[in-house]
């Protein structure tokens, strides 16, 4: 994956090619069958072989040419993501470019790293201005059930009522 200024996301170009690869593959899928609440797709089983190539990615910089280039593969793709249970998720090697730089300006040495990457990737999706993202991130979050992100959750100010009430009631459910 390339930004516009033909500046890499990520370190490994091998990875990025890869991901771009899977990022095609996706947009074909559910462009023949869009995402539904309730139904199990086959981009989840796409996304799940290559978790490791999205925690290796940069997620501000991923959300942000995923929602330019076309915001409902952006909702569907972390809808998906949501749905691929926390004990999946790879805990990848030595830190990415971007992890390195996130433990040091959070002051952690966290191992984590596929958490900090679901916590990273809520924060930018959250912060879009579309709302269909914003409620795809909190879709996942839901699916996820982790109570580490609920800080991420309670800090968002969601301006859309019916939204901020499904993020309250999520919130309310994994904090139980």
């Amino acid at each position: 994956m390339v930004l516009a200024n033909d500046q890499p996301i990520g370190t490994d170009a091998q990875a990025l090619g890869d991901l771009d690869m899977v990022l095609a593959e996706l947009a074909g899928v559910l462009d023949e069958e869009p995402l539904k609440d309730g139904i199990t797709h086959r981009a989840e089983q796409t996304i799940g072989a290559h978790l490791q190539l999205f925690v290796q990615s940069d997620p501000e910089q991923l959300v942000g040419k995923l929602f330019q280039e076309n915001p409902e593969l952006c909702a569907s793709v972390i809808r998906c993501l949501g749905r691929c249970p926390t004990a999946a998720w790879p805990e990848p090697g030595p830190p990415s470019s971007w992890q390195a730089s996130w433990l040091v300006s959070a002051g952690s040495n966290s191992i984590g790293r596929s958490a900090d990457w679901r916590r990273e990737l809520l924060r930018q999706s959250l912060a879009s201005i579309d709302v269909l993202l914003r409620d795809a991130a909190i879709q996942a979050v839901e699916e996820w059930e982790d109570p580490t992100l609920l800080p991420v959750l309670q800090e968002h100010d969601e301006p859309q009522l019916w939204l901020r009430e499904y993020l309250d009631a999520v919130v309310a459910d994994i904090a139980r």
